[in-house]
């Protein structure tokens, strides 16, 4: 009976891993949105599962820890939208400038780009194993606000325009996860 249970979580360890990795295909801020947005419109709040280390493709990881390496030079234990050292600077490419208008397909397999439109500003903290820790929330700093209240959802949307990133954080806005809400973001590299 032993040798049979061992078997039975081998085989479902081997498909839950394969399946991941199929999943991690698709860069990590497609992913995160569609879950966010899908638990919040469905009220299903299992759809909207705790981002871990697992959930980082391996160019998304080495992302990370470059955005680590440069917080850390300049004596932060947190990383800020620059750090990401994207084409579009802190803001250009993601709602700040012209950039951003095109950037989800654009920077659709840019790592860099997908770690700062999921995570943005984030805390890390070294471990003594080496290791590093970064917690987060995922979340839309502007949803369920004032503001977000104040326009509606087809209002955002025409002044979202041809932006493909104006359209998706509109929908981000009204739809997604608020300050305090969303997905719980604990990531060990």
């Amino acid at each position: 009976m032993k040798g049979a249970k061992a078997f039975s979580k081998l085989l479902g360890d081997t498909i839950n891993n394969t399946v991941q990795t199929i999943q991690n295909v698709v860069p990590l801020n497609v992913r995160a949105f569609a879950t966010d947005i899908a638990s919040n419109v469905t009220g299903i709040d299992a759809i909207n599962n705790d981002i871990s280390e697992k959930h980082l493709n391996p160019r998304e990881r080495l992302a990370l820890q470059e955005a680590t390496k440069v917080a850390q030079s300049q004596g932060r234990n947190y990383i800020e939208y620059e750090d990401y050292m994207t084409e579009g600077g802190a803001y250009g490419d993601v709602g700040g400038g012209d950039e951003s208008a095109w950037a989800p397909l654009t920077q659709l397999l840019n790592p860099g780009y997908s770690m700062k439109t999921t995570f943005g500003q984030m805390n890390f903290s070294n471990n003594p194993d080496g290791t590093t820790t970064y917690t987060d929330r995922y979340n839309f700093n502007d949803a369920n606000t004032a503001d977000a209240e104040a326009e509606t959802f087809l209002e955002g949307a025409e002044e979202g325009g041809l932006s493909l990133y104006g359209q998706a954080r509109n929908v981000a806005t009204h739809l997604g996860s608020g300050p305090g809400e969303g997905a719980n973001v604990n990531i060990t590299l």
